[in-house]
């Protein structure tokens, strides 16, 4: 493993819930930097390519992720999504 993906790997991973151009709502669980996370929840209402600013570890539709994405990241980062 490179040294990049090592700090890569440092990075937060979080779960954040927003809606597509048409306004259906959906989910990415992503990992970013800080400032980067920042960015994004700053973006509120406004168009915003996610991939441009971090990592999507897993995205769907509506506000939760299905039990087998919630069961994949509470064993692979000890991540607990929301139900």
């Amino acid at each position: 493993m490179s040294r990049a993906d090592k700090v890569k790997e440092t990075l937060p991973v979080q779960f954040l819930t927003t809606q597509d151009e048409s306004g259906c709502a959906c989910y990415f669980v992503v990992r970013a930097t800080p400032s980067a996370l920042t960015k994004l929840r700053a973006a509120k209402g406004k168009q915003l390519d996610i991939a441009e600013h971090a990592e999507i570890l897993a995205s769907g539709y509506g506000h939760t992720p299905t039990s087998d994405v919630r069961k994949e990241f509470k064993r692979k980062y000890g991540l607990v999504l929301p139900e």
